[in-house]
């Protein structure tokens, strides 16, 4: 949910991102066997079964364009962790707040921290959110938590949210085929409106086969969608069992029954 959810990425880039990614957690990461501990199966029918405080933490690499040379050379490449913290009141408003700490790549004693918060309300209904975002702050370089002047911005967002492993996954993938595993087609359409302007919508699909996985990403502006824009593939393997685009380095995923997630999910810390 970045500015009240993530955004789609074209499908050249989230393969690659999902290859960083797990490259970056290949230490610790699991695939498909990720849980977050608890013994109660949870169930997902209305935003309010997820009323609380979520957190999820992703790490990867970013980079800026210096436009107009007024961004520092050492912010032009760099690594990060990025923190998103979203509590759900019990009115079902919602408040979130995205911590990203950087390090430079060019320099790594420059470091440097960016906050970013929306608020707005929530609605959730056959496994689709709906983000009726109101307002967001942006604030640059803060090392401590900054005092947030809120600013009217109005936006609604829907995609898809599911509990996978007791995880709970905004953007998850549905699979839409009688594949079983990892393999097959799997897909989620997010819209997007912004201040009753046009609605448009996008659409991640991943089709992974025995060897390969393809992303496909498509736009719309009336939710049918033809032939992708973008499409990339990537190679991957089975090493030990496990789902990798490299030995050694496995492909950071939850998975279970028709759903899968890419990184891992926001788990309960209240």
């Amino acid at each position: 949910m970045t500015n009240t959810k993530f955004l789609a990425a074209t499908a050249l880039g989230f393969i690659c991102a999902i290859a960083l990614v797990s490259c970056v957690q290949a230490s610790s990461a699991s695939s498909g066997g990720s849980s977050a501990g608890s013994t109660t199966t949870l169930t997902l029918s209305t935003a309010a079964d997820i009323i609380g405080t979520w957190k999820r933490t992703t790490t990867g690499t970013g980079s800026s364009t210096n436009i107009g040379g007024t961004l520092p050379n050492y912010k032009t490449s760099y690594t990060y962790v990025k923190e998103i913290t979203t509590t759900v009141n019990d009115d079902v408003t919602y408040q979130q707040q995205t911590k990203t700490s950087c390090t430079s790549k060019i320099d790594t004693t420059k470091t440097w921290t960016d906050w970013n918060f929306t608020k707005g309300s929530l609605s959730i209904k056959d496994n689709v959110a709906t983000f009726s975002q109101t307002n967001t702050c942006y604030i640059a370089d803060s090392a401590t938590t900054p005092t947030i002047s809120w600013m009217a911005n109005a936006t609604v967002t829907t995609t898809n949210v599911h509990f996978i492993k007791n995880q709970l996954c905004f953007d998850a993938l549905k699979r839409q085929d009688a594949s079983s595993g990892f393999t097959g087609t799997w897909v989620n359409v997010i819209s997007s409106q912004y201040s009753g302007g046009t609605k448009y919508f996008t659409k991640e699909e991943y089709v992974i086969s025995s060897t390969v996985m393809t992303a496909n990403s498509y736009s719309s502006s009336d939710g049918t969608f033809a032939a992708p824009q973008i499409s990339a593939s990537m190679n991957y393997i089975i090493d030990n069992g496990t789902a990798s685009f490299a030995p050694g380095y496995p492909i950071s995923y939850i998975l279970e029954g028709d759903w899968i997630f890419f990184g891992t999910g926001a788990v309960k810390t209240n």
